[in-house]
């Protein structure tokens, strides 16, 4: 189906949406009216979500973008060198599939990855979390700009997040930001990494990883 997404949703079509989609591998984001496909970063076609909600039978699957291999090792590199010193000091990670309110911008995204203060967790009535520390986003070439942008401005008006990372999965190429310290105007700073003797250092987590680790076996 190649109809354009010619209408908009509410949130509660957005909830219904995902609920009945939830054995899928997809992930779903809901942005100024629009159910999106987020690892194709666009709007659902109109059609679809139409079948959808009204459970008509559709090979939805066909219809849908699914995350690459090379995003899932990456996935899976970050998980396991972040859980050795996250989980033991009280942090948690939350791999694809936590969703994130976004009260300001009134917007739903599903990050990559998610770290949290475990004890200090904080959830809408509809099981969305409020109140990340960390937020990972695998980049493809068609999630890179909305990624890059609006994302970026979304989650670093989050009060709680400290680091914002991005990550290449065709190339070796992470960008890094991070909140000001002690600024008034909210400023971000950005350190990038493109070589794999590179360190990444999470610096609210106090910890660092290699990024030859992060792209081992891509």
């Amino acid at each position: 189906m190649t109809s354009a997404p010619t209408r908009l949703y509410t949130a509660t079509e957005y909830f219904d949406f995902c609920q009945k989609l939830e054995e899928l591998e997809a992930a779903f984001e809901f942005s100024e009216g629009f159910i999106y496909d987020k690892h194709a970063g666009k709007p659902i076609d109109a059609e679809v979500v139409a079948a959808v909600l009204a459970a008509k039978q559709t090979d939805i699957n066909s219809l849908l973008a699914m995350a690459s291999k090379k995003h899932k090792i990456i996935l899976s590199n970050l998980n396991m060198h972040l859980a050795t010193f996250a989980l033991p000091n009280g942090f948690r990670i939350h791999i694809d599939g936590c969703e994130l309110y976004l009260a300001v911008f009134k917007k739903y995204r599903k990050p990559d990855a998610i770290v949290t203060n475990k004890e200090k967790e904080l959830y809408n009535e509809n099981d969305q979390l409020l109140n990340p520390l960390v937020i990972i986003e695998i980049l493809s070439p068609s999630t890179a700009e909305i990624d890059q942008n609006d994302k970026l401005r979304e989650y670093m008006s989050i009060e709680s997040l400290q680091e914002y990372i991005l990550i290449w999965q065709d190339q070796t190429l992470i960008k890094h930001y991070t909140k000001e310290k002690n600024s008034q105007e909210n400023a971000v700073f950005m350190q990038q990494y493109d070589k794999m003797q590179d360190i990444l250092r999470f610096e609210s987590l106090q910890v660092a990883i290699e990024v030859e680790k992060i792209y081992e076996g891509v």
